[in-house]
């Protein structure tokens, strides 16, 4: 019996940690793509002959990825490494590879690593960054296993991995900024492209606004088909569905799509017909490449920072804007004011007539960036993002979601091409940052402790303090 003032409780017994169960199958990681897009990234270990080696690996990919919170690009490079590694276990090692595992020493994985780091770099271009990338992924998932004392890695191969990856690092090319006259051309061209964005969504909805229910008043006229999108009342399977076959389409109508150098089929047709009509009440992807070049050029910052801007990182004021930059990659935010009187810190003036004037102002260009992409926000999931475009799915589903600069035939060099300018050399919206920072250390006489900004001295020093005016 206890004395007083002695308590005792019966607590539940605690239990210890489980060992980890080996998953069985087909490995699934889900993460986002770059447009913020949830995506499925699977990884099926029998597909190799060492299965049990792949499912090993494939684990750590599994944990780490759920751990982390990682990209789907990053997802999509562990699994690419594994593939590779897993691949070359096979080649290497025959029928000893269904023996295949990190915990055994024989066969040795060691040697076979060694041997595949050794001969990684022979399938890419000289210099290139991906082969030491893929070891190193490999060797971090080997590492991490060996961190859990209930998934045992061979001592051996703990050794090696414990040290220096076995392949060159590689190097990174460095882009040219673009000539002067280059960057005229693709800055006009980027404000002609905001002015015809601008008056295409002005026009698409003006229009909209005159429609009716094409229910009851006809699937034929543009009019009620703008009004039954901008509303919300129909799908663009309804339009599919109730658009008759281009030979009965009035004139209005076929004008929409049809073009002197460009035939128009009859199967194509309603497809081209509502990616038309979605065009006309939001920007697409190659669209917002315009707002794109007009804030690297006007900012100096880079495409990374300029693209993720949302709503809260916006801050009008009485003399400009001040902008939260996110830098991903180097983990930096940074809060820059951009004036409207005078031209931000990072720029230079030139002397070039634009016919939307102030052509450098950023507040302005942000206001702009805001208009056209208002409604696009207002049906969007994250509508917190400033750049997000609406496209058409394979499906006739209209989807509407974070910019996606390197869709196919919506890249920087099909908007070039859109836009008709021709650039000496590679077509890199890098480029055209570098000329801001050239420009900059041009003005200020090349003392690189005022022009450096948001790089250290010898980063600068390395990548920009090199470069001449270019003519």
């Amino acid at each position: 019996m206890p004395r007083r003032g002695d308590h005792q409780h019966d607590f539940p017994g605690v239990d210890e940690p489980e060992a980890p169960v080996d998953r069985i199958g087909i490995r699934l990681v889900r993460a986002p793509d770059r447009t913020g897009i949830p995506r499925e990234i699977t990884l099926d270990p029998a597909g190799f002959r060492c299965a049990a080696l792949a499912g090993e690996l494939a684990d750590e990919w599994v944990d780490y990825a759920e751990i982390s919170r990682i990209s789907g690009g990053s997802a999509a490079l562990g699994r690419r490494a594994i593939r590779n590694f897993c691949t070359k276990v096979d080649f290497l090692l025959a029928e000893d590879a269904r023996e295949a595992s990190l915990a055994k020493q024989h066969p040795d994985i060691a040697a076979v690593l060694a041997e595949w780091e050794r001969t990684l770099p022979a399938d890419y271009r000289a210099g290139s960054t991906t082969p030491s990338t893929l070891a190193a992924m490999v060797r971090a998932l080997i590492a991490r296993r060996a961190q859990h004392d209930q998934r045992p890695v061979a001592p051996h191969l703990r050794r090696l991995v414990d040290g220096e990856v076995g392949v060159a690092a590689g190097s990174t090319q460095e882009v040219d900024e673009f000539s002067r006259k280059d960057k005229r051309a693709v800055v006009r061209a980027a404000w002609a492209w905001a002015n015809e964005l601008d008056s295409r969504l002005s026009e698409g909805w003006a229009s909209a606004a005159q429609g009716r229910d094409p229910a009851e008043h006809g699937w034929t006229s543009v009019a009620n088909l703008l009004w039954g999108l901008a509303r919300q009342q129909v799908s663009l399977l309804d339009i599919r569905d109730n658009l008759p076959v281009i030979h009965r389409w009035p004139p209005e109508l076929r004008a929409c799509i049809e073009r002197p150098d460009r035939p128009v089929f009859p199967a194509r047709a309603k497809g081209m017909l509502v990616r038309w009509l979605v065009r006309q009440l939001y920007p697409g992807h190659l669209d917002l490449h315009a707002y794109r070049v007009l804030l690297v050029a006007a900012t100096g910052h880079t495409s990374e920072e300029v693209t993720a801007l949302t709503g809260e990182d916006v801050e009008f004021l009485p003399s400009g804007v001040r902008l939260t930059l996110t830098k991903q990659r180097a983990q930096k935010v940074r809060h820059r004011t951009f004036g409207t009187e005078t031209v931000p810190e990072t720029t230079v003036r030139e002397s070039v007539d634009f016919t939307d004037r102030p052509h450098r102002e950023v507040g302005a260009i942000i206001r702009r960036l805001m208009h056209v992409t208002e409604q696009a926000r207002l049906r969007a999931p994250d509508e917190r993002r400033l750049f997000l475009a609406a496209s058409v799915t394979a499906d006739y589903e209209l989807r509407i979601a974070r910019w996606d600069y390197n869709l196919p035939r919506s890249r920087f060099v099909n908007w070039l091409a859109a836009a008709d300018v021709t650039v000496d050399g590679a077509p890199d919206i890098r480029r055209l940052r570098k000329s801001t920072k050239v420009e900059k250390a041009i003005a200020f006489g090349g003392r690189i402790a005022d022009t450096a900004n948001d790089h250290h001295e010898e980063v600068f020093r390395g990548h920009y303090a090199q470069a001449r005016p270019c003519a």
